[in-house]
């Protein structure tokens, strides 16, 4: 690659040669391609962005202890159907999130049907928006930070069985 200086203005260019031919670029050309590279990659990196974030939620599952879940996007309600304790979330930033945590920021109703045994810990911390809470007979506990910073629950239709409820279980509960 050469420089010279290009006859018709003060620019310089930069002479690439491209097998027999000789191919000028001003520097305020070059500055546009590479303007132009620059907008298309930040743009190629926000559609591959959108798309993994656009990919749909699931609205049903199973978790590690076997209970199955729904989630109705309509009346806002996570449902648990089981035998078991729930599938503990231990937010301790190394274990995965439940796969029914992805819905934290929009349930407002949770109903645990009658089967499920108990709460283990932290299962529905920081779900900011929850309102109401279904508790059947069969839980017999809730453990720690089960609820923590649930700011905007208001009732909780408890189970009569209960034994032990863990440390800040409720915490940041203002309602």
């Amino acid at each position: 690659m050469s420089v010279q200086k290009l006859e018709d203005n003060s620019e310089y260019s930069f002479m690439e040669y491209i097998g027999d031919e000789n191919v000028k670029v001003s520097r305020i050309k070059l500055a546009k391609i590479m303007m132009l590279c620059m907008v298309l990659m930040a743009l190629s990196f926000l559609l591959i962005e959108h798309s993994i974030s656009a990919k749909a939620k699931p609205t049903k599952g199973v978790d590690t202890n076997g209970n199955t879940w729904t989630y109705d996007k309509k009346t806002k309600t996570l449902t648990f159907k089981g035998t078991k304790d729930l599938e503990e979330n231990l937010m301790d930033g190394h274990s995965s999130e439940p796969e029914w945590f992805c819905w934290d920021e929009e349930v407002e109703h949770l109903v645990i049907k009658e089967g499920i045994s108990g709460l283990p810990g932290g299962e529905f911390s920081l779900f900011t928006k929850l309102k109401t809470v279904e508790l059947p007979d069969s839980v017999t506990y809730i453990g720690d930070c089960v609820f923590d910073s649930c700011m905007n629950l208001e009732q909780i239709q408890m189970s009569k069985n209960i034994t032990k409820i863990g440390d800040f279980a409720f915490d940041g509960c203002r309602n």
